[in-house]
């Protein structure tokens, strides 16, 4: 585990991107040549700036396992299941454009999944589709706010990693959103 005290977390993009299109605020969506991942982020309501405790991780846990539930009775494969240090994360594999047609496509499905499996105690990030999207470097600390005993600073880790890890086809990510 990496701890960098001083930071409130490490971040690092999840697709790839051409080096000489990077600007002086960092990778842009211009800049990702291709999309290599959909990340479903469920995060617990929790005061702002603070990390989660024990029980508002539990109900990001729940959340994140009946979504996971829900894509593989549609036919997704199975994904990287990861933790953020204060919510829970799903990563699917794809293998798309980088387009606006593709932009849409995944915001659509973030969309219904966050209408459909929101509760008051957690909910689906539905700003994590544009294509330099940014997420945990995983195996680091996350500091969001102050340690206390309740509410203590994690790590950030791979949980597990389905084998083999297939890519979600265009068919299957269409499914889901055409069910909004």
């Amino acid at each position: 585990a990496l701890d960098f005290p001083k930071a409130r977390a490490v971040y690092v993009v999840m697709n790839p991107f051409d080096e000489s299109k990077i600007g002086n605020v960092g990778v842009e969506d211009v800049a990702v040549t291709r999309r290599h991942w959909i990340l479903i982020d469920v995060d617990p309501v929790r005061p702002k700036d603070t990390n989660s405790t024990d029980v508002e991780l539990g109900h990001a846990t729940t959340v994140i396992e009946r979504i996971k539930t829900f894509l593989t009775s549609h036919g997704w494969p199975a994904p990287i299941e990861a933790l953020s240090g204060n919510g829970c994360h799903l990563l699917y594999r794809i293998d798309l454009p980088n387009d606006e047609d593709i932009r849409i496509l995944l915001e659509t499905i973030l969309r219904y999944l966050a209408e459909t499996f929101n509760t008051p105690h957690a909910r689906v990030d539905t700003g994590m589709a544009n294509a330099s999207r940014i997420t945990k470097l995983y195996g680091t600390m996350t500091h969001k706010g102050p340690e206390t005993p309740e509410r203590p600073a994690r790590l950030s880790e791979i949980k597990k990693v389905a084998e083999p890890l297939e890519i979600t086809s265009l068919d299957a990510l269409l499914r889901i959103s055409a069910l909004i």
